[in-house]
């Protein structure tokens, strides 16, 4: 049997990505992902790339939004730019289920890349690791089910109350939920 080196062998690229919404209180900064993939390189015998370090910013719970840090880290995989991508946690890669994490898989698998989840310890070139991923998937997009269902009706909540909940329009400040109007601007 001969085995064929990954032409990348041994560099990793990492992927972190952190919710926009509610910053102060958000648990994730790109800081936090960078220090766990960098411990996940190590503790995989890896070198991160330079230049192979994506990330994203976004909204937690929205829809069909690209992902453009997510895009170039697994095309990096795919193209053997490296053997390995290296996220924070299952769920910083994708909230979207088991199809879409499958898809994820198979094309990075295609070309004899990983993808390894450091929280989870999961490393995708271990055959067991794919029906943990896929159940770990599925939990993942639950579980931002249920934040967006809270989210709206949370909203809704307020709404009903008079309270205004998003950024304020031109003319107005915010002063106890309530829209009170600038003179000055309006």
């Amino acid at each position: 049997m001969v085995v064929v080196r990954h032409p990348a062998a041994g560099w990793a690229a990492t992927y972190g990505r952190v919710s926009l919404a509610l910053p102060e209180r958000n648990q994730d900064s790109p800081e936090a992902h960078d220090r766990v993939n960098r411990q996940g390189a190590l503790t995989h015998g890896l070198k991160i790339k330079p230049g192979f370090e994506f990330y994203d910013k976004g909204i937690t719970g929205a829809k069909d939004v690209r992902r453009p840090g997510f895009e170039r880290a697994i095309q990096a995989v795919v193209d053997q730019q490296v053997e390995a991508l290296i996220v924070p946690a299952l769920d910083r890669l994708s909230r979207r289920g088991m199809r879409h994490i499958g898809e994820v898989l198979d094309a990075v698998d295609a070309v004899r890349g990983r993808i390894i989840f450091v929280r989870e310890g999961l490393d995708t070139s271990i055959p067991a690791s794919r029906a943990v991923i896929a159940f770990l998937a599925e939990q993942a997009r639950s579980e931002s089910q249920t934040l967006g269902w809270r989210i709206t009706n949370w909203h809704e909540t307020r709404r009903l109350q008079g309270r205004w909940t998003a950024p304020r329009p031109y003319g107005h400040r915010v002063e106890d939920g309530r829209l009170i109007q600038i003179p000055e601007e309006a």
